[in-house]
């Protein structure tokens, strides 16, 4: 069995044609894979750059979120300050009408 395609392929070996397309399908396999793998490279770049925005996205809203933290805090931290700060403090604001 094996011998029989030992054979064949040497008889086929001294064919010019064949060798030709063997030559040729080479070729034409070789530009076919590196067309296939530059668009899996440009497929895997736009899923690249559209994770980065997406980043991009929830740091812009971590931002706002902590700009908005800070701003309630300095708030409170305000009325902290201008709060009585004893019961004689809080009866003359009321009396005085500014509590």
């Amino acid at each position: 069995m094996l011998a029989g395609i030992a054979s064949l392929w040497a008889s086929l070996r001294a064919k010019a044609w064949f060798m030709s397309a063997l030559k040729w399908g080479g070729i034409l396999a070789s530009i076919a894979l590196t067309i296939l793998f530059q668009f899996k490279r440009a497929e895997k770049a736009a899923r690249s750059a559209g994770r980065a925005e997406v980043e991009n996205q929830v740091l812009r809203q971590r931002a706002r979120e902590i700009e908005r933290i800070e701003n309630v805090q300095a708030q409170m931290d305000q009325a902290g300050a201008d709060k009585p700060r004893s019961r004689n403090d809080l009866a003359q604001r009321m009396r005085d009408g500014t509590f």
